[in-house]
């Protein structure tokens, strides 16, 4: 829908999106929402010249995303700075991080997780709802 409006907004022709640069969308945790994915693909319409998005055409925090490995800690490299990092996505990132670590260590017990953290429990739960972990424990 996104591509399809920028299209005629910016007087492109992109016909979608390839297996890859979606996996990295879908996996991407979205946290300006619905928001942050029209803005991002306007801006992909608007900077390249391509008729289908790539990997290589996303900004930098999700594309980044491929470099990732299980339990490995993404943070941003010098390069990322030039082009501009978002603080809050990187603490976002961390946080998402610790959390997943404490809870694969504690076995999904919460209580455990948090204590590892020196959090309170509650804190643990809001931050584990908030970022869409609840969904993937299950």
């Amino acid at each position: 829908f996104f591509i399809e409006a920028a299209n005629t907004r910016f007087h492109k022709q992109v016909k979608g999106i390839d297996d890859e640069a979606m996996a990295l969308l879908l996996d991407y945790p979205w946290p300006g929402n619905i928001r942050e994915l029209k803005n991002t693909v306007e801006r992909i319409l608007i900077l390249e010249e391509c008729e289908f998005i790539a990997p290589e055409h996303l900004p930098p925090e999700i594309s980044k995303l491929q470099r990732a490995t299980p339990g490995q800690l993404n943070l941003p490299q010098m390069e990322d700075f030039k082009s501009g990092i978002s603080y809050d996505e990187v603490l976002d990132g961390v946080s998402r991080h610790l959390i997943t670590e404490a809870l694969g260590l504690a076995k999904g017990n919460k209580a455990k997780a948090a204590r590892m953290l020196s959090m309170d429990r509650g804190t643990l739960r809001y931050n584990i709802k908030r970022m869409g972990l609840d969904k993937k424990q299950s």
